[in-house]
C-alpha cells in the first residue's frame, strides 16, 4: 500500500540533513525507556504501589511530544500528508482486507521509511492514550508500569531506529574531539587502546546526551524532557562504572588502572549528589524556580565531571595538554 517512490530512500536523506535531530531522537527514546523503569527514578523509601505517578506520566507525555516534534521535521511534509491520507482511507474507505494489507505493509518495516512511519504512528497513539490518562488525574503504579512496558516494547521492536540495537552506535557514539582521538590512536599496546577507546566513547556519549538538556528552558515541558535525560544519564553512568571495573580488572598498566578506579569513585560520589540529593523526590517538589535550578545544577555537575574526566585521562598519556585545548568552556 506504500507509494512506489518510498523506495528512493528519503529517510536516509533526512538523516543526513538532520543528523542532530536524529541524535536527539536516539537520546529521547533511550530516555523514555529508562525513565519508565521505576528502579531508575530518584525516590525516598516509600510504598511505590500506593504512589500516584501523575507527575511522572506528565514527564513522559512531554518527552513524547518532543519526539513527535522531531519526527514531524524528519518526515517531509508531503510524505506525512500522503501517510495520513492513507490512514484516513484505512479507517473510512478500505475494506477489511485492505486494512489488513495496509497494516501488514507498515508493520513489516522492511524499509527505514516504514520504520519512521511506524514510530510516528505509535507515538501519536501513545500521546492520545497518555493525554486521556492525565486528564483522569491519579495514575496508579500498575498503569505507569504497563505504559512503560508498551513504550519499551515499541521502541525495541522498531527495526531501523531502535536505540538499543547496539550497545555503542558508531553513527552517534564517537570520540568527538580530534585531540582525544589522536591520543587514543597512539596508545599502546592494542588491548589498553581498546579499553580506553570505549571509556572515552562513553564519556563523549554523556556529553552528547547533555547537549539536549535545555538549561535555558522556561517552559515546564522543556524541563520535564531535561529531567528524563538526566534519569537516562543515571543508568548510563552505572553502565560506565561497570565497564570501568572490567577495564581495571584487565589493566596491565597499574597506574592507569588506579586512574580509572579514581574516576569511577568520582562518578559514584557525584552520582549520589545528583540523584540522592538534588533530584530526590523532584517530582513532588516541582515549584518552578526550584525545579529549574536543580536541573541546571545537575547538568553543571555532570558536565564538569565528564569534561574533567576526559582531561584527566588525556593527561595520563599527554601531561602537557590542557583542558582548554580540549573543551573551549573548560572549568578547572
Amino acid at each position: 500500500m506504500q507509494p512506489k517512490e518510498e523506495k528512493v530512500g528519503w529517510a536516509d536523506s533526512a538523516k543526513k540533513a538532520n543528523h542532530l535531530l536524529f541524535s536527539e531522537l536516539d537520546v529521547l527514546m533511550r530516555a523514555l525507556d529508562r525513565f519508565l523503569n521505576i528502579d531508575n527514578l530518584a525516590y525516598s523509601t516509600e510504598d511505590l504501589t500506593s504512589r500516584d505517578f501523575y507527575e511522572e506520566l506528565v514527564t513522559v507525555h512531554d518527552t513524547i511530544l518532543r519526539v513527535l516534534g522531531i519526527l514531524e521535521i524528519a518526515i517531509p511534509e508531503n510524505r506525512r500528508n500522503a501517510y495520513w491520507l492513507l490512514k484516513f482511507a484505512e479507517t473510512k474507505l478500505f475494506s477489511a482486507e485492505g486494512r489488513d494489507d495496509f497494516r501488514e505493509d507498515i508493520y513489516r518495516q522492511d524499509t527505514s521509511e516504514k520504520s519512521l512511519y511506524s514510530l510516528y504512528d505509535s507515538f501519536i497513539n501513545f500521546k492520545g492514550v497518555i493525554s486521556d490518562l492525565i486528564r483522569a488525574g491519579t495514575i496508579s503504579y500498575m498503569s505507569f508500569l504497563n505504559i512503560g512496558r508498551m513504550i519499551g516494547k515499541e521502541i525495541r521492536e522498531n527495526v531501523y531506529f531502535n536505540p538499543f540495537a547496539r550497545s555503542l552506535n558508531p553513527e552517534f557514539d564517537a570520540i568527538a574531539n580530534p585531540k582525544i582521538s589522536g591520543i587514543v590512536k597512539s596508545i599502546e599496546p592494542n588491548e589498553i587502546r581498546k579499553y580506553l577507546s570505549v571509556v572515552f566513547i562513553y564519556l563523549f556519549r554523556f556529553l552528547r546526551f547533555m547537549r539536549f538538556i535545555d538549561i535555558e528552558g522556561q517552559r515546564p515541558g522543556s524541563l520535564n524532557v531535561s529531567l528524563s535525560i538526566l534519569i537516562l544519564l543515571k543508568a548510563e553512568i552505572t553502565a560506565f562504572q561497570g565497564y570501568a571495573a572490567k577495564a581495571v580488572g584487565n589493566m596491565i598498566d597499574q597506574e592507569l588502572g588506579g586512574c580509572l578506579k579514581s574516576i569511577s569513585y568520582q562518578f559514584s560520589m557525584e552520582n549520589r549528589r545528583v540523584y540522592l540529593q538534588e533530584l530526590r523526590d523532584i517530582q513532588r517538589k516541582k515549584a518552578y524556580l526550584g525545579f529549574r535550578g536543580k536541573i541546571e545544577n545537575c547538568h553543571g555537575i555532570l558536565k564538569n565531571l565528564t569534561e574533567q574526566t576526559v582531561v584527566q585521562l588525556a593527561q595520563h598519556f599527554r601531561p602537557e595538554i590542557s583542558g582548554e585545548e580540549i573543551f573551549s568552556s573548560f572549568v578547572d
